[in-house]
């Protein structure tokens, strides 16, 4: 019985408290908006006219409490939004500030933070396809994104076929090389951007399968 008694205080407690302070915020402003929306009855002529069963008198006290509640529901979103906002922020940098100062931890979050941006990142890529590369040496090969196959403008023609990869590294692909091969050097495979920076990031455990693109996909 004690049980049930205190839960439904807890239950009601909130809402009845919730109910005397909007109450007396009420009482407050009935006095100020009755005057406001009494003058702009006066003013329209509508003071004298009654609507329904309702007098001027009354309707004026009606939409008085209307606009009353509308006025504090307004207040109480537009704090409870830029508090809610404000705070969350101060919070998030203090904490982000506080762990940047602890040694070696600060390195882990750091590393955490550039995952989680390049792997949830919204934005588009500027990625056009996937492709391996000679690097670091002749013989051994590595993932890269092609980033742009057309030379820019003003590109002697020793240099015209030349096309700007970008090499990135392991497990971190926001830390790369962006290098310059002729189209020979390339090898084109069919493998989506996203599993292959999974690839890169995961330092192979996520290995897809690809395949060498069809030479019509090359051009």
């Amino acid at each position: 019985m004690k049980k049930n008694f205190f839960t439904g205080l807890a239950i009601l407690l909130p809402i009845v408290l919730t109910f005397i302070i909007m109450m007396i915020f009420v009482n407050l402003l009935t006095k100020p908006f009755m005057e406001f929306v009494n003058e702009i009855f006066q003013q329209t002529g509508l003071l004298n006219k009654s609507f329904l069963f309702l007098s001027g008198t009354q309707i004026v006290y009606v939409i008085s409490k209307i606009l009353i509640m509308l006025f504090l529901f307004l207040t109480t979103f537009t704090i409870g939004f830029f508090i809610h906002h404000l705070f969350a922020n101060c919070f998030f940098q203090a904490f982000d500030k506080l762990i940047h100062k602890i040694p070696v931890v600060n390195k882990i979050y750091q590393y955490l933070q550039e995952l989680m941006l390049t792997v949830f990142s919204q934005e588009k890529t500027t990625f056009s396809q996937v492709a391996l590369v000679p690097y670091p040496q002749e013989n051994t090969y590595s993932i890269g994104f092609i980033t742009k196959e057309s030379p820019p403008d003003g590109t002697d023609e020793e240099h015209l076929g030349l096309i700007t990869v970008y090499v990135p590294g392991t497990p971190n692909p926001t830390m790369g090389f962006n290098f310059l091969y002729r189209r020979e050097q390339i090898i084109f495979i069919d493998m989506k951007v996203d599993d292959a920076l999974k690839f890169v990031i995961s330092c192979g455990v996520m290995f897809p399968g690809f395949g060498k693109k069809p030479e019509s996909d090359d051009s």
